[in-house]
């Protein structure tokens, strides 16, 4: 096709569409919008987001799609299983009720011995002790 053909064939295009109702009116208020935008820097603003979502778009493989919902999925899986849901309740009642129960109230020796010489509570303790050691080292470490 030559240029002269192109042109001829631009032209009737052109014809045809601002034949149509309301597209001359549609081509001066969207030239109209890109003077505003050209003036106010908005053009310049508006192409970086083009670009910006282009990149994101590349960026985002199907592989990383892929693997996020797959976490997503094993979150909400975690999340909603009502082993995991009992455990939280219970977690929370105790904290609860472990605050809230007998406040004031100091154990005295002899009851403090008496609570000792169970096993299981030497075990819950020592527990303790462990768990608030680790927890104490790892909150340091990301500080």
């Amino acid at each position: 096709m030559t240029s002269k053909t192109k042109g001829e064939k631009l032209e009737k295009n052109l014809k045809s569409a601002f034949g149509e109702e309301g597209a001359s009116e549609a081509l001066t208020d969207l030239i109209s919008k890109i003077n505003e935008l050209h003036k106010t820097g908005g053009m310049e603003t508006l192409f970086e987001l083009v670009s910006l979502l282009h990149a994101m778009r590349s960026a985002a493989s199907d592989k990383l799609v892929e693997r996020t919902l797959k976490a997503a999925g094993r979150t909400t899986d975690v999340l909603t299983d009502e082993q995991t849901l009992s455990l939280l309740e219970d977690v929370r009642d105790s904290i609860r009720f472990a605050s809230m129960s007998e406040k004031g109230k100091s154990l005295g020796f002899l009851s403090s011995l008496k609570i000792l010489a169970k096993p299981e509570s030497r075990q819950t303790i020592a527990f303790l002790i462990r768990f608030a050691s680790e927890l104490n080292k790892r909150t340091s470490e990301r500080r």
